[in-house]
């Protein structure tokens, strides 16, 4: 763990903080992507129709979120190195 505060080596820590920053864009981008289809009562096997739109935004903005996300990281990684 130390490497990673390293003062002679800044690059470390901004590798670790890309790598944080991604675990934290797929956490967020799966719940909001299981919250959206559950809000349609679909496990419950009576689907609310008049949901079905908001869950497809829901999904379409988990879905972008993780994107940005992973392409932020992934450039904190070191991008096309």
């Amino acid at each position: 763990m130390e490497e990673f505060y390293n003062k002679e080596n800044p690059m470390n820590r901004i590798k670790y903080w890309g790598k944080r920053l991604r675990l934290l864009g797929d956490a967020v981008s799966s719940a909001v992507g299981a919250l959206s289809v559950a809000a349609t009562g679909l496990a419950n096997g009576k689907p609310i129709i008049e949901n079905l739109p908001w869950a497809a935004m829901g999904i379409l903005v988990a879905l972008a979120f993780w994107v940005l996300m992973s392409f932020i990281s992934h450039e904190m990684d070191g991008g096309g190195d």
